[in-house]
């Protein structure tokens, strides 16, 4: 579980949010909740490409090893010039 979830909602959705509030209806907001909040939580709670600035810890090996590699082909390219 991620500490911070970002949620965004479309023109439907605020729309339908905001009759929930004035309609103060408990029975829908559950329902939203369940529906809407919850399936995009799971959404971004999901394994998968991250960006850098999410990493908790150091940057993979892989991607060191990548840099590595373009930082001497860089070094090849200016030296056979």
């Amino acid at each position: 579980m991620k500490e911070k979830v970002v949620i965004s909602l479309n023109q439907k959705e605020q729309l339908k949010l905001e009759q929930i509030l004035t309609d103060d209806d408990e029975k829908e907001a559950l329902e939203f909740l369940r529906k809407v909040i919850k399936e995009k939580i799971d959404k971004a709670n999901q394994e998968g490409c991250k960006p850098i600035f999410e990493w908790k810890t150091e940057e993979p090996s892989l991607l060191n090893k990548m840099k590595e590699k373009a930082k001497n082909k860089n070094q090849e390219r200016r030296q056979e010039k």
